[in-house]
């Protein structure tokens, strides 16, 4: 039987609990899938890291604030989107900083025409 690729960076996060780059990995693998609470706690697991180390952490906040989203955790995704903005502009992304933006305002205008 074939390991999928959740699995193999499961088996790799086992040898090395504290890299990083393989939570940010996995965290894409279970958005992929579906997986969105299980995508949720690998992308926070990675920031803890990275945002600790003043790293560029834009391209994760924005796939985080898409879990978010998912999940319906919509003022967490805007908050998740404003911080990948911050650090977008800060490691002078500016196509990142588009997307962010373009993304964080189209929840902003679903919540506002689904408002009371």
């Amino acid at each position: 039987m074939t390991q999928s690729r959740i699995e193999q960076l499961e088996e790799l996060i086992k040898l090395d609990p504290d890299d990083h780059t393989l939570h940010y990995m996995i965290g894409l693998e279970h958005l992929e899938s579906g997986h969105v609470d299980d995508a949720v706690l690998s992308l926070e697991r990675y920031l803890e890291v990275e945002e600790a180390n003043q790293g560029d952490a834009g391209a994760c906040l924005g796939r985080l604030a898409e879990a978010y989203r998912q999940a319906g955790r919509t003022e967490d995704a805007v908050q998740a989107y404003r911080r990948g903005i911050r650090s977008a502009v800060q490691h002078n992304h500016a196509d990142l900083r588009n997307e962010l933006t373009a993304a964080m305002q189209a929840i902003q205008e679903d919540t506002d025409q689904s408002g009371p």
